[in-house]
């Protein structure tokens, strides 16, 4: 994150203070924290907040906006501006919305090319195993007030495991990455739960066995070809990835090295 001080010093601007005022607070080492609120209280739901340092100072952040979360089609992500030395953000405004789907979780970062992108997820079918990444990019950006020009916009496909074109192998990446997984966490729950090993050895069986069978493609079973260590191949029912490649969610912003 470039230019971190005046991140700091705004930075609780993303909690959407409802007081209507600007204010200030000192730290023991002199930095200065201010409170501005991005919006007044509204009667929607308001969540998933970003921010981002522009070149020139200003400050953009996102969030997603709607009537409800996944539950709600008229969910679009938001954005507001705040320009270098202003006490006032701009009026808020459209960064992206997939017309009668919801739109989730904005993440806002500058590549080592000074690009914008805007990263989230819209999902298809109200189910967060329905979310399907995407991105948009601005090289122009730095505008006094309302969204960036957008250069382009694409869907992120995931694509985890092994090949799996004609259905997914015993021995998958994917798949065994899950096992591991689960085992660890399983380890981690019986050694920090107060409930009985019991309760805890079922409900981590029923988790298990629930994680691994959509890993498998077990939802949507056809006809493949099991191929063996020589190079030869069977006809045989096999799992197809379909279910591991879509449900991909943004949470964080991106690391660039």
């Amino acid at each position: 994150m470039r230019g971190n001080k005046k991140i700091r010093t705004v930075f609780a601007c993303l909690f959407l203070v409802t007081t209507g005022t600007v204010s200030l607070a000192r730290t023991d080492d002199g930095a200065v924290f201010r409170s501005i609120e991005i919006f007044p209280l509204v009667n929607q739901h308001v969540h998933g907040s970003t921010v981002v340092e522009l070149p020139n100072g200003d400050l953009l952040a996102a969030w997603f906006q709607g009537s409800g979360e996944r539950w709600a089609d008229d969910v679009a992500i938001m954005g507001a501006r705040l320009r270098a030395g202003a006490d006032k953000w701009t009026r808020p405004f459209v960064m992206a919305d997939v017309p009668e789907f919801p739109d989730i979780n904005p993440i806002l970062f500058l590549d080592a090319q000074d690009r914008l992108w805007l990263m989230w997820y819209t999902v298809i079918a109200n189910q967060w195993e329905t979310s399907l990444p995407k991105y948009r990019i601005s090289e122009n950006y730095m505008v006094p007030d309302g969204p960036p020009e957008w250069a382009w916009q694409d869907v992120l496909h995931v694509k985890p495991g092994d090949r799996a074109e004609r259905g997914i192998q015993p021995g998958d990446r994917f798949v065994k990455s899950i096992e591991r997984q689960v085992e660890q966490y399983a380890e981690y729950i019986s050694q920090n739960s107060a409930m009985p090993q019991q309760i805890v050895k079922s409900m981590v069986d029923r988790w298990k066995e629930d994680l691994l069978s959509k890993a498998r493609g077990e939802n949507m079973i056809r006809k493949g070809r099991l191929y063996d260590a020589q190079g030869g191949s069977t006809e045989q029912q096999l799992g197809y990835a379909y279910f591991r490649r879509v449900g991909w969610q943004t949470k964080n912003k991106a690391v660039i090295i």
